[in-house]
């Protein structure tokens, strides 16, 4: 399942009832991140990353787990509902309502997507043979590779050197 067929899913569900446990689980299972507003001081993680944030009147969110912020946005002029999020992470939107009323506009989030992106963008090495193995020289692992891939598999460093550099 895609970030987009996810969203398709969650789409016009109503607030309080977003996400099932059979939706909570297929998102765990791809990777995919759930982001919504609950009350007027929680945003909701479900799926790939089970957790809830305070954030009342909006705010900036942290999460260890994910390479960018995300920003809660509470009351939003021109978008006539509670909340909204913004982030430089690639997302898809879907609306949740209250009654007839739009409530909160969320984001599902790939983090397969996101982790590899980020991990490519912040680290960059090269392949150092230590006389019996190639090995990276970010993370120092030995790898099993076919380097056709500009990138280590253990820690997704991008190589910019050749197999077997000294």
């Amino acid at each position: 399942m895609t970030k987009e067929e996810l969203a398709t899913v969650l789409n016009g569900r109503q607030y309080r009832n977003e996400i099932t446990p059979e939706i909570e689980k297929l998102a765990k299972e791809n990777n995919l991140l759930i982001i919504f507003g609950a009350s007027d001081d929680l945003c909701e993680f479900r799926g790939a990353i089970s957790d809830e944030f305070g954030c009342y009147d909006g705010g900036t969110i942290e999460c260890k787990d994910l390479p960018k912020p995300i920003e809660a946005v509470w009351d939003p002029p021109k978008f006539n509902c509670s909340w909204i999020y913004k982030t430089d992470m690639p997302h898809t939107e879907f609306k949740i309502y209250e009654d007839e009323e739009l409530y909160c506009i969320g984001i599902v989030i790939d983090l397969n997507d996101v982790l590899v992106v980020d991990m490519q963008e912040q680290k960059h090495g090269k392949w150092i043979y230590d006389g019996s193995f190639d090995r990276c020289s970010v993370c120092g692992d030995r790898a099993i590779m076919d380097f056709k891939t500009p990138y280590c598999p253990n820690c997704g460093a991008k190589m910019d050197g050749e197999k077997g550099e000294t």
